[in-house]
This record gives C-alpha cells, sequence and structure tokens, in this order.
C-alpha cells in the first residue's frame, strides 16, 4: 500500500489524522528542510532587518493584542500565491482558524490539502498563536510562516 501525503482522501481537513500519517509526515517535512526548500524568506531578503525589527516593534506597541505575521508560500509549491504577505493576526486565534485565513486568501478549494510550517515545522491545528509566536517569533519581531499544498512535490511513500 503506498499513501500520498498530499491528497486529500488520506488526510482529512488537510492535517495528518494519526500517528502513522504523522510520523510520514514528520520525515518529508524534514527531507524537504535539508534540501532548503521550506527555509528561503523573500521577505527577509527584501527589507534589511533593523527595519523589520522596528516595524515589528511598532506594530506590537500599537497592538499589544495582535500577532504580527508574515505569510510566504513554499518555493516549489504549486498553490496559487497570497495576495498579501503581512498580517496581524489576534492572539487568541488558533492555528487552524489562521489556516482557515490562509485558504480564504488563497482562494483554495474545499478539496485541496494546505500546510502550514513554522519555523519548518507543521504545528498542531489547535495551539493558539501568540504561543507560537512566543516560542518561533524572529529575531526581528515577526512570525514566519510558510504554506505548501497538497500537490508540492506529490512523490509517494510505500507503507
Amino acid at each position: 500500500m503506498t499513501v500520498s501525503f498530499f491528497f486529500g482522501n488520506h488526510l482529512q481537513h488537510g492535517f495528518p489524522t494519526n500517528q502513522s500519517e504523522l510520523s510520514l509526515f514528520a520525515f518529508w517535512v524534514r527531507l524537504q528542510t535539508s534540501r532548503g526548500r521550506m527555509a528561503k524568506s523573500y521577505f527577509k531578503q527584501e527589507h534589511d532587518l533593523e527595519k523589520r525589527r522596528a516595524e515589528a516593534a511598532r506594530i506590537r506597541e500599537k497592538y499589544p493584542d495582535r500577532i504580527p505575521v508574515i505569510v510566504e508560500k513554499a518555493e516549489r509549491s504549486d498553490i496559487p500565491n497570497i495576495d498579501k504577505k503581512k498580517y496581524l493576526v489576534p492572539a487568541d486565534l488558533t492555528v487552524g482558524q489562521f489556516v482557515y485565513v490562509i485558504r480564504k486568501r488563497i482562494k483554495l478549494s474545499a478539496e485541496k490539502a494546505i500546510f502550514i510550517f513554522v519555523d519548518n515545522v507543521l504545528p498542531p491545528t489547535g495551539a493558539i498563536m501568540s504561543a507560537i509566536y512566543e516560542e518561533k517569533k524572529d529575531e526581528d519581531g515577526f512570525l514566519y510562516v510558510t504554506y505548501s499544498g497538497e500537490n508540492t512535490f506529490g512523490y509517494q511513500v510505500p507503507l
């Protein structure tokens, strides 16, 4: 039997639903990360560190109940581009709710899976964005989120 990581019928709501899927998916994430496919941030390349720090500090001061998030598509993903990169996310929003926001912004159909990564790790859907922010925020004060779709790499792993 083979399981494709990115076919929606294998992953309910686009997320691993059991330990076997989670283990296989974790392997895939490590593989892609080691190949450098998810680590590049165009936002960081376009804006120097001091400007990013100043902007994040200004945002946190003006909106203390919001998280400054940069959302970027994985480098080789075939999923649609998102219309904007910067988001002010309510601190009490869950990762799952934020995924819903991303799905709507890229107009992704319900049968297509989407995965988000923070620091090349798939966060739990029930995690609160403020907790993810405190643990994974960048030195510039932004939280960087990368998203990828179901057909990004499209290979299968035998079970």
